[in-house]
């Protein structure tokens, strides 16, 4: 293949200055014609620039409006107010446990009674914000509560024969050795009974692989079981010792004497504002609730009149239950990433450090505190290993001419309503 060099002439012809469209010869008054055309129609000029100034303006209000609708779309939207029903439900239960609460002197059946209508108003404003209204396709499982009714029974009245132990062991109407087997042995078969239920119900049908497992299969059953097994038989064998244990459990005693559950007093020092009154709120509602002789050196006044009870028994079983619970939600939380039988190892590792084992059998303002960052610790581990995706499984209840559909979410919403409800009382 040849190239042709240039020659000197076509060097010279490129170096020459070649004139500019519309420049050289006619072209120039063309150009001069176009400019002429172009200033003497300000009308398209100031139309163009409007444009594109209107342009630039809507761009912003749409950038926010695309803005908006994206963050519509991070919140889903609720389900309809429930507002009759909902205002109703909550006047039935509010209206009465008001009363309870204006009512002077403590009664045995108060707390128990009280509680049942907090429940109601809890449900009813869970109703009023539609929150039993979810959508068809979040159902997992459906049933109604005829079917649900047996082993609802069976939870209640385990419950009742586990407070019931609890209160026979405090006034020694059951002996010591016989409080030792019948207190875990009863809280046992309690939770047996929630098991059940929730099988009934829907969550615990199957596991978080769709197998279906009893009871006795459930790392976490034991987890549970270990618990119960390790602090339960001990609690009421000793008188609270401790220099702490003695001291709040009189704050929690006044509380029920001077019938004031807000401004705490301590007999010796007068007023006591140093501590957080949760410790002090779960003692005077197991004493008050079981029937412990919370008057003026009546605290140790046993079935037979005389002075053996063990108010023990009642004083340390909310710190124990707080503590079992804790040991669960960490179990769960390790369970999720690491798997059961590693959860399982972690909480009876966790059960027996000696730290946690005597807090758990104190009731001291502790343990209210460390098992409740335990169990959230436990539930941000879980969280964090769940896929974005994921929504809450919905359990639907036929129930008096209506569906009803319960999920976690109302579990634990409702007990945080539940207890702002209890601090009146």
């Amino acid at each position: 293949m040849s190239v042709t060099k240039p020659t000197d002439e076509d060097r010279s012809e490129n170096l020459e200055p070649k004139p500019e469209a519309g420049v050289d010869g006619a072209g120039v008054d063309e150009v001069l014609a176009s400019e002429a055309t172009s200033t003497d129609d300000p009308s398209e000029t100031n139309g163009s620039t409007k444009t594109v100034e209107s342009k630039e303006t809507h761009e912003p209000a749409e950038r926010d409006k695309d803005e908006d609708e994206e963050i519509d779309n991070l919140l889903a939207r609720g389900n309809p107010l429930n507002k009759k029903r909902g205002v109703i439900t909550i006047l039935a239960g509010g209206v009465p446990a008001f009363l309870l609460m204006a009512k002077n002197g403590q009664s045995g059946w108060a707390i128990p009674l009280g509680l049942v209508f907090i429940l109601v108003c809890a449900f009813g404003i869970l109703d009023l914000l539609g929150t039993f209204d979810d959508a068809d396709d979040r159902v997992e499982t459906s049933t109604t509560l005829n079917a649900l009714l047996p082993s609802l029974g069976a939870v209640v009245a385990l419950a009742v024969g586990f407070s019931a132990m609890l209160s026979l062991a405090q006034s020694m109407v059951i002996p010591p050795v016989g409080a030792i087997l019948l207190v875990p042995a009863s809280f046992l078969a309690l939770v047996v009974s929630v098991f059940n239920f929730g099988k009934n119900l829907g969550p615990w049908r199957v596991d978080e692989l769709g197998r279906e497992r009893g009871i006795f299969q459930r790392h976490g059953f034991w987890v549970v079981a270990v618990g119960a097994l390790l602090y339960m038989p001990a609690l009421g064998l000793f008188s609270l010792w401790d220099p702490w244990e003695t001291h709040y459990g009189e704050v929690a005693r006044e509380i029920l004497a001077r019938d004031d559950w807000i401004s705490l007093w301590w007999a010796q020092d007068g007023w006591f504002w140093s501590k957080p009154i949760l410790n002090f709120w779960i003692q005077s509602l197991a004493m008050g609730s079981l029937g412990t002789h919370f008057q003026a050196d009546q605290m140790l006044v046993a079935a037979n009149g005389s002075f053996g009870a063990h108010p023990e028994w009642v004083v340390r079983t909310p710190n124990v239950l707080m503590t079992i619970g804790a040991m669960y939600l960490l179990y769960k939380g390790v369970a999720k990433v690491f798997g059961r039988r590693a959860g399982l190892c972690g909480a009876i590792v966790l059960a027996t450090m000696p730290d946690w084992f005597f807090l758990a059998h104190q009731t001291m303002t502790d343990m209210p505190f460390v098992s409740a960052m335990t169990a959230a610790m436990g539930l941000l581990l879980y969280g964090l290993n769940t896929e974005e995706e994921a929504t809450v499984r919905v359990y639907e209840v036929e129930a008096f001419g209506r569906k009803i559909r319960f999920s976690l979410f109302h579990l634990v919403f409702g007990a945080v309503l539940v207890s702002h409800g209890l601090q009146g009382r």
